[in-house]
């Protein structure tokens, strides 16, 4: 008689068998398409993390590829509840014609395969997008997180995208508690309102986010929201964002979720008090020398000299894709914010995290450890620990690798 391997068993290989692979989509397929007893918790792998990204190809095939997982998805239920976070690159955004109605699509090797788009049709193609966005996302029952733009070569316009596109498309389960939003435009004041209305969010991420013209800003300046419903934000993440009265903003979300705030990320022109925020235990700042002084040695000092340290992981992440060389010969005061650890807030600091922006650098761990440890005598004294990772992968989604 055939031996029946538990259910469980099953899983577990499954699952082992996805960590160890790094990942790989060709081992989950082949569980996939092995039994109905696999097939299963391989799609729960397979299907766990959407991504469209912002590598440039034809906005036409962009359009049949969305089109085509849309029809997956609406056809398959188990799909629909494998699926937890939604990544966009971006909607595929072209300059207009400078001389003529018409843009000649060069992404495709074959010359012969070259096509003409007009100005019309790129606005279609970008509202088809849209549609077949918002259509997925409704359907994804167990949809967790939502992120925009996560690219760091440029920024899109909010305006060329359709004015169908809302926030509450994004957001329209309360199953989603994560929505980051990167490298806007002309971002309408209405949205900074709906974001402040969604108390389900756990992390938020607003980076270099700029609002639209000069009367929408002065509304948001006599109107700025009294009401935060973000109250069980865990991470929260701000910078470089153009927003009028960010810092008035940004004190009402930490007020409103101090006690369940335990990540923050900031870069942000303004000097806020974080002392309400008594269970912060992530803290990552920017290493920009040009805003030091005015942006990131406030913030530093504010934590460094809360009275209830709480503090246990720092992040020094560099804004502009330096090479190690470069990094430490760069004029950021080093020695400043070595001094500045040894102040109370940072009590029970036990990590300390150096990221680059895209790439890590072409050195050996010894090298960059060693190099790490000349930048912060103080901290190593103390037995901090050093890693150091990339802040961006290479196709644009933010995420820490540490060595």
């Amino acid at each position: 008689m055939p031996t029946i391997v538990p259910q469980e068993i099953v899983d577990e290989i499954i699952d082992a068998s996805f960590a160890r692979s790094g990942k790989l989509k060709k081992s989950l397929s082949s569980f996939a398409l092995c039994s109905h007893a696999c097939s299963s918790r391989a799609r729960l792998h397979l299907f766990n993390n959407i991504s469209f990204e912002r590598w440039p190809s034809c906005p036409a095939k962009h359009v049949r590829e969305w089109a085509e997982f849309h029809s997956i998805v609406a056809r398959s239920p188990e799909v629909q509840r494998a699926v937890r976070t939604v990544s966009v690159g971006d909607f595929g955004f072209f300059p207009k014609s400078q001389r003529g109605a018409t843009y000649t699509c060069v992404f495709h090797n074959d010359p012969d395969e070259r096509h003409e788009l007009t100005n019309d049709d790129l606005l279609t193609l970008r509202k088809d997008k849209v549609a077949y966005l918002q259509s997925t996302v409704g359907l994804l029952a167990k949809l967790e997180a939502v992120t925009f733009n996560y690219s760091p070569q440029g920024s899109d316009d909010w305006r060329n995208l359709p004015r169908s596109l809302e926030i509450q498309s994004f957001c329209p389960q309360p199953s989603i508690t994560t929505l980051h939003l990167r490298a806007i435009t002309n971002f309408p004041m209405s949205l900074i309102k709906s974001i402040l209305q969604l108390s389900q969010l756990t992390s938020l991420g607003l980076e270099n986010i700029h609002v639209g013209n000069k009367e929408s800003r002065l509304w948001l300046a006599q109107n700025i929201p009294l009401h935060s419903d973000l109250t069980s934000l865990k991470a929260l993440s701000l910078v470089d964002n153009i927003i009028p009265d960010i810092q008035n903003l940004a004190s009402l979300v930490i007020l409103s979720t101090s006690r369940n705030l335990n990540s923050l990320t900031w870069a942000q022109n303004c000097d806020i008090e974080f002392e309400c925020a008594s269970n912060l235990k992530h803290f990552s700042i920017c290493l920009n020398p040009l805003e030091y002084s005015s942006t990131i040695r406030p913030a530093f000092c504010r934590i460094a000299y809360m009275k209830r340290p709480s503090v246990e992981i720092l992040e020094l992440f560099e804004p502009f894709g330096l090479t190690l060389e470069q990094f430490l010969n760069s004029s950021f005061p080093m020695e400043d914010l070595d001094v500045l650890m040894q102040q109370e807030g940072f009590a029970k600091l036990r990590e300390l995290c150096i990221l680059f922006r895209s790439f890590r650098p072409k050195a050996s761990s010894d090298r960059l450890l060693s190099a790490f440890k000349t930048l912060f005598p103080l901290a190593m004294a103390r037995g901090i620990r050093i890693t150091y990772g990339v802040r961006y992968s290479p196709r644009g989604t933010l995420y820490h690798f540490r060595g």
